[in-house]
This record gives structure tokens, sequence and C-alpha cells, in this order.
């Protein structure tokens, strides 16, 4: 897509994969954990920082709805095309195919007491994190990836309106069994060459990754004091 906001990336060359299908099943795998830990971060931060809306007046901070695109808008990393290597067709393949829109996670945060820049810069940061790509061939990128694409799509939308209808955030295992739940029964009707099977098997994989991604999650939040309750932190 054109209209795509690119990022840069940090380096200047391609590791090609020795083993394609190996790459890929762990392409697949880290999508999951990166969406599920994403998604998870919004929906805590949201939670937590609706606790300071005004007694009266509508609320100055966002629908989790708004923080995030329907698809990527935004990549890091590019494809490039040579016919003399095996692969000919290689592509950014993007690991959330929905971007957060940092500039709609940010809002109202002004309201909050004692409200620190490491924190805005927490929230920024997760828009480069949503662009994150990994180099694939093009034919996996337009196949079984396309369908994962499709899945977060559904499940963001799932999501941001249990947020914004007040629930809590679940575990990172429920999401990611919701998540591998959709994305293996929808590549399940779709296997038109190995490479969904391939797809299949990082879908599998990923499940055992929730403990790490709850984890992981619980300690940015405590990093960044996104647990502080109102009266601690006025």
């Amino acid at each position: 897509m054109s209209s795509r906001e690119k990022i840069p990336p940090s380096i200047n060359f391609v590791v090609m994969p020795a083993d394609r299908r190996e790459a890929y099943a762990s392409h697949v795998r880290h999508r999951m954990s990166l969406f599920v830990n994403v998604a998870l971060r919004v929906w805590h931060y949201l939670s937590w920082v609706r606790q300071y809306n005004p007694p009266q007046g509508p609320s100055p901070f966002p629908l989790m709805g708004a923080c995030f695109s329907p698809h990527a808008d935004v990549q890091a990393g590019t494809g490039f095309r040579n016919p003399q290597i095996a692969y000919g067709k290689l592509d950014a393949a993007h690991l959330m195919n929905t971007s957060v829109k940092q500039d709609m996670l940010t809002q109202g945060i002004q309201h909050v007491p004692n409200h620190a820049q490491d924190q805005w810069d927490a929230l920024n940061e997760l828009r480069e994190v949503s662009a994150s790509t990994t180099t694939q061939r093009q034919a996996d990128n337009v196949g079984p990836d396309k369908v994962i694409d499709g899945c977060m799509t559904v499940l963001i939308a799932q999501w941001s309106a249990a947020c914004d209808n007040g629930q809590a955030p679940p575990d990172a295992g429920t999401l990611m069994n919701l998540l591998c739940d959709l994305c293996r029964d929808t590549i399940g009707n779709q296997r038109v060459y190995e490479g969904y099977d391939v797809a299949l098997d990082g879908i599998e994989r990923a499940r055992s990754d929730a403990y790490d991604v709850e984890r992981d999650v619980r300690a940015w939040l405590a990093h960044y004091r996104f647990t502080t309750p109102p009266a601690a932190a006025s």
C-alpha cells in the first residue's frame, strides 16, 4: 500500500533463512505472541487510565477501538525482488496486521496527575512495535499470513468492544487461545500448499508462549506505573 507509513529499519541487510519452513513457523509463532502482548498492554493501560475520568462530562480518554487501525498502516522494513535467488520475491511480512494509533492512545493522558515523559514514550513506542516485520517469501505473506491478518482484524474489534464496554482485561492465555483457535480453524479451511501447514505448526507452538507474554505485559505495566491507583498518584 503506497499510503502506508514506512519506518526505516535499523539494519541494512537481510538474513536469508537456511530453513524456510522453520523461519516461517517462527514468524507465525511470533505474530501470535506480539499481537496478544500489544493488545493486552493497550487494554490494561486504558482500564487503568479511565480511573481518572472526571465525575462529570465526557471521558477525555480514547476508546480502544480508536487506538488500532483495522489493517496495517505502518511498517518497518521493505521487501525486495531478485530473480537470481531461490525465493525470488521476498516481502516485509507484518507481525501485526493492526497498527497502534499512538496519537489516539496518548489522548487525555495529560489529565493523569503526575504523568511523566517516560509514560508518553512507552505509549508512543507501541506504534513502532506494531510496525514490526520479518522477511518472508511473498507466497507465504499473501497466503497463510493474509488469513492470519484477517483473524487479527476480527479479534481486535471484538477485544476493543469488550474493553470499551468496561470488561477487565483477561489473561494472556485466554487471548492466545482465542487467537490460535480462530487462526487454526480459518487456515484449516483454506489450505492450498505446504505453507499453510507450516503456519499451523507455528500457531500451535505459540500457545506455550502465553505465560511469557503475561509476565512481559505485567512487567511493562509496573515499570511505567500503569498500575498506580488514583489515590496513590495524587
